[in-house]
């Protein structure tokens, strides 16, 4: 899959089978330990992002009613062939759907890496169950599998060393299963329908998949999410990979190792694609792991060390969006571990911003920034093919019914959204140093797209953030192509240029609607996270074995 949805897959029923029991795993330790930092290595790779997914169909296998508003699908899913043969999603039905006719918004939950489909509805800490708080709300609950432990997805199609293949948790869940999801139940299929929110791992999960999508979700919701990988380059990335089999964290068959594959590391850090969020509502709460919460497990030394280094990359996530101009609304409390009983609290305190969210008008943004390391990928309405021999960022700047920026190497073939007069004729100037076009005059094509082959000059040859690539660029003013890609009026037309998009909303635009609820705490991320996991390193062995810790 190339950073987007994909086609609808097979979606024929089947005859319920018994219900299946799903344990839900536990982080028996905590994510942290204290790692040296590794020698930069030099790498002129040149695989592509992301290969090919499979062309076989998702296979719905049964339906199980767990109790009068529960039931668990459960899929053979050839993308995740290895290493789970069948997965599971847990769907909570409003009361009342069978016979209402009503149409639903859809919230996507996503688990952590100890936990399952099912972790969401039987984990509380003493808090109010998640069945219990939705009751008479109205909005279904999508819960999906996304590898636990020493399989944890990351909510990312796996590198695998460059092979690619299964596990690719995020062409499951961002493609398949919201086709799916959408074609075989009564819910919204307009991108203000649909909101994403998960815990730890899945807090990341939310973040990285509205910030790869952003014309998906209506707002993103992170409780105790890990946001920023790269929040202290080569340690923490060599922390985390040497804690996997134990903790559920990143190793280099996700997105390489950090040494020699960064950018794969950068494409799907929720940190770094930052720019990517200024449409996209964003609420994230985390502890500080202070001892003294209200949560039964608000003692345990792990779990408080664990939330104090996801504090850090929270508050380092936090300032790279505020310095990209966006504006997420921070909540950090104190005193509190990493534990359910805090998960389920920070749901039940999104919750009125979550139903806002389903409420607010989404029209498209007039113009967007985007940028992607998938050689192929679409955003709002827009679809870019990059060639290249290599793996880089490719930017689109100020992307809109006029035109747009590019900045990259190699050339792009571009497709508009359908914002023009079918079979009308349109005037396309690129401007850059090196850069030109194949298509002086592009025709719109009947649903109003039109097609656009932009040259940005000689692709380059090694993979960005190495070594060596750092060297050639710091060396090389001009190392980057910037093409300005203007679309003329129609001949003989308006000067709009056809229909034009539909302007951004101010309620659609503005982060800052979503409030504060406390105070930002100042400074020190980086330090934060690093003393967290030196610190969790010593406490995990005292990690008591009980529900309500996982990632």
């Amino acid at each position: 899959m190339s950073g987007r949805r994909g086609g609808a897959r097979n979606r024929a029923g089947a005859a319920s089978l018994p219900s299946v029991t799903l344990a839900s795993h536990r982080w028996r330790r905590a994510l942290a330990a204290a790692a040296a930092v590794l020698a930069l290595c030099a790498s002129t790779s040149a695989q592509p992002a992301r290969a090919a997914t499979s062309a076989q169909p998702l296979a719905f296998q049964s339906l199980t009613q767990l109790d009068a508003r529960m039931v668990q699908a459960s899929f053979v899913d050839p993308a995740n062939r290895w290493p789970m043969p069948v997965v599971h999603v847990r769907i909570l039905l409003p009361d009342g759907y069978a016979t209402s006719g009503l149409t639903y918004p859809v919230l996507y939950l996503l688990h952590g890496a100890g936990d399952t489909a099912a972790s969401w509805s039987s984990n509380d800490d003493g808090q109010e169950s998640l069945e219990q708080f939705t009751a008479g709300q109205r909005v279904v609950i999508v819960m999906p599998d996304g590898g636990a432990n020493d399989i944890a997805g990351w909510y990312s199609d796996w590198f695998n060393g460059g092979a690619f293949g299964p596990p690719q948790w995020e062409s499951f869940h961002a493609g398949e299963l919201i086709d799916w999801v959408q074609s075989n139940y009564r819910v919204r299929t307009d991108r203000g329908g649909r909101v994403v929110a998960g815990l730890s791992m899945g807090g990341f999960g939310a973040f990285s998949y509205a910030a790869r999508h952003p014309d998906l979700f209506a707002a993103a919701f992170s409780f105790s999410g890990f946001l920023d990988t790269s929040a202290i380059p080569y340690a923490e990335p060599a922390a985390l990979d040497a804690l996997h089999s134990r903790n559920g964290t990143p190793t280099a068959a996700i997105w390489g190792t950090w040494q020699d594959d960064e950018v794969r590391w950068r494409g799907h850090n929720p940190a770094d694609l930052v720019g990517n969020l200024h449409d996209v509502p964003l609420w994230m709460a985390t502890g500080q792991g202070v001892p003294g919460g209200p949560a039964p497990d608000d003692g345990d030394a792990a779990g408080l060390a664990t939330e104090s280094a996801i504090y850090g990359t929270n508050q380092t996530f936090d300032t790279k969006a505020t310095l990209a101009g966006v504006h997420p609304s921070f909540n950090p409390y104190p005193m509190g571990g990493h534990n359910w009983w805090h998960w389920q609290n920070d749901l039940h305190n999104a919750w009125p911003l979550i139903m806002q969210a389903f409420s607010t008008p989404h029209a498209a943004p007039a113009s967007f920034d985007y940028e992607s390391v998938e050689p192929s990928f679409d955003a709002w309405g827009w679809s870019a093919t990059a060639h290249r021999d290599t793996t880089e960022f490719l930017q689109m700047q100020h992307a809109g019914v006029r035109g747009l920026t590019l900045v990259g190497s190699g050339s792009v073939d571009l497709v508009t959204p359908p914002s023009y007069t079918p079979n009308r004729h349109y005037a396309v100037r690129v401007s850059g140093s090196t850069a030109s076009t194949a298509t002086p005059v592009a025709v719109a094509d009947g649903s109003g797209r039109l097609h656009i082959a932009v040259t940005l000059g000689p692709s380059h040859t090694l993979q960005q953030y190495t070594a060596q690539e750092r060297v050639a660029e710091t060396g090389d003013p001009a190392y980057w192509e910037t093409a300005t890609v203007s679309i003329g009026p129609p001949h003989g037309g308006s000067s709009t240029g056809g229909t034009a998009l539909a302007p951004l909303s101010a309620t659609s635009a503005d982060v800052t609607s979503l409030p504060n609820t406390a105070a930002r705490a100042a400074g020190g991320g980086a330090v934060a996270a690093a003393l967290g996991i030196a610190a969790a390193a010593v406490l995990a062995r005292r990690r008591r074995r009980r529900n309500g810790a996982d990632g």
